[in-house]
Formats: C-alpha cells, structure tokens, sequence
C-alpha cells in the first residue's frame, strides 16, 4: 500500500488570493440571474472573507477511473474553524399588489399614500461563521477536448454539523428565523 501526503501551511492566503477569491465568488453568485430568488433585486457582493486560523482535515480515500478522459477521487472532509464571510445584497420587501378601488379607498382613510405601492428595497447583509462541517466529497475531473478541465463536486450526505448565520434582520424575530432556514436551505 503507497501513501501521499501534502503540507500546507495554514493560514496561507495573502490579500492578493483573498481578493481572487473574493471576485471568483462574486462572479459565481450572480452568473446565473435566473437562479437568484426574486426578492433579491441587486447583485450579491462578498463584503469580507477569511479562511481563518484553523486548517481543514482532508484525507484522500481513493482515486479511480484515471485516464486521459480525466479522474475521479473520494475524499473526507472535516472542518471546525473560524472560516468567515460577509454578503451583501438588496432585497423587496413588499410584494406588488394591484390597487384595487378598494384598496385605494382604505389606504386614504387611513392616511397611507400612493408611495405604499412602490417596492421596499433594503440592504440585506448575510455574515456566515463558526462552521463545522463532516463528510465525504466525490470530485470528478475532466479534460475538455479544447484542453480546458472541467471538475464537479458532491458531498455524499449533507455535511453541515453547524453554522452561524447573522443577518440584519436579526432584531426581527421571524424574519430572521425565515432568512437563516433560507440560507441554510441553500447552503445544503
């Protein structure tokens, strides 16, 4: 049986790979509109990151179907650390209604204006931290025949052990509940 091991040296990440990461993810979280939920009406922006101070431990399990074609590999992953990052983006608040006669009647008796109709955008920040994550990840990769390479990720089972979501909406008991079950839900 042959072994392989790798060092790294954690924390690595100078501002230069920070910032590449930083534009990579902006880039990756707003390259498909269609995918954005409607209430997030402005691109979604990573306002800070940090790969923190603790190393994740990643052990190689195998590695088959190797060829010219590409390869694929299973790993485990645990993660408890100190990994953080911020978004920022702006949501809708209130949904478009039609106004109805009714409804233009009842908002003049109770002294609303017209300005109720118009969309309620806000600024919606997202912080992430305190992550613990347990798992094994399938990666398959794939040499392109325009000589580009193409790799796909999955976890087996859902990884997430724990997470910290903080929002700005936290001061609003429900919305803060719904906001963080949303953000998990995407996470997983």
């Amino acid at each position: 049986q042959h072994t392989m091991s790798f060092a790294f040296t954690w924390p690595s990440f100078d501002e230069a790979a920070i910032a590449q990461h930083t534009a990579h993810l902006n880039f990756v979280m707003n390259a498909k509109p269609e995918e954005i939920p409607p209430q997030i009406v402005d691109k979604i922006t990573v306002t800070h990151l940090s790969f923190g101070s603790k190393s994740p431990s990643i052990k190689l399990v195998e590695v088959v179907n190797v060829g010219t074609a590409g390869a694929d590999a299973t790993f485990t992953i645990k993660y408890d650390g100190d990994f953080a990052i911020g978004i920022l983006t702006k949501v809708q608040m209130n949904a478009f209604a039609p106004v109805t006669t009714a409804r233009k009647r009842t908002q003049q008796q109770l002294g609303l204006s017209a300005a109720v109709q118009a969309p309620l955008v806000v600024p919606l920040s997202v912080d992430l931290s305190n992550i613990a994550i347990d798992g094994t990840v399938r990666v398959s990769v794939k040499n392109l025949p325009d000589g580009q390479k193409k790799m796909a990720a999955s976890f087996d089972e859902d990884p997430l052990q724990r997470i910290t979501i903080a929002t700005s909406f936290d001061a609003f008991g429900p919305v803060a509940k719904y906001l963080q079950s949303e953000v998990k839900a995407t996470i997983r």
